[in-house]
């Protein structure tokens, strides 16, 4: 397209070769900025699917030692807050995808 700006001598169609080729870099910085998006997202649901992970252990630990309920409240509500951050990962992936 550049080659084709620089040869085209009308200024009409160099205007609207310019305005396409604005549209087109803009479009490439917003599809690597939903890519960016989906990396930190794919990387936040990983941790969190490890530390669930983790927490389900911990959990099958402390029924297995039968462990105090103060305890087994603390790991319930991490497991609860994980949770939470998952759902608002997700909401945010759909977000991205429905725009």
């Amino acid at each position: 397209m550049e080659r084709q700006f620089q040869q085209e001598k009308d200024p009409g169609l160099r205007k609207q070769l310019e305005i396409t080729q604005g549209g087109l870099q803009r479009q490439v910085a917003a599809l690597d900025n939903v890519d960016n998006t989906m990396k930190q997202a794919k990387l936040q649901l990983e941790h969190t699917i490890s530390a669930v992970g983790t927490i389900y252990s911990q959990t099958l630990l402390i029924e297995a030692r039968e462990l105090d309920g103060s305890r087994l409240g603390r790991v319930r509500e991490e497991v609860a807050g994980e949770i939470t951050q998952l759902n608002d990962i997700l909401s945010a992936m759909s977000d991205v995808y429905e725009e």
